[in-house]
C-alpha cells in the first residue's frame, strides 16, 4: 500500500494567521478533528488538532480566541509524497 491509496484530494485547510475562534468554526463545519495549516503561499506549515486547541490554549483564552493564532498551537508538518511507502502494506 502507498500514501497515495489513503490521500484525499478534498481537504479543508485553515490560514496560519486565522484565529482559534475561526479554527473551531471551520473545524465544526468540516466534522474535522485536525486540519492542515497554510501560509499565505498555500504552503503546508503545520497541522492543527483538537488536541493542540486544548492545550495550546490553556490559560491565554480570551472570550472570543482571538488573541491566539493557530501558528502559536498548531504542530510541525509532516508529510508524504504520493508514492510513499506506509507500514499499513
Amino acid at each position: 500500500m502507498r500514501a497515495k491509496d489513503l490521500m484525499n484530494t478534498d481537504i479543508v485547510t485553515i490560514r496560519e494567521d486565522a484565529s482559534v475562534s475561526q479554527l473551531c468554526d471551520v473545524m465544526q463545519a468540516a466534522h474535522a478533528n485536525g486540519l492542515p495549516v497554510l501560509n499565505e503561499r498555500d504552503e503546508l506549515v503545520g497541522i492543527v488538532t483538537e488536541d493542540d486547541i486544548l492545550y495550546g490554549t490553556m490559560g491565554v483564552f480570551d472570550k472570543n480566541g482571538s488573541t491566539v493564532h493557530v501558528r502559536d498551537i498548531m504542530t510541525s508538518p509532516r508529510s508524504a509524497r504520493p508514492k510513499t511507502p506506509t507500514s499499513w502494506s
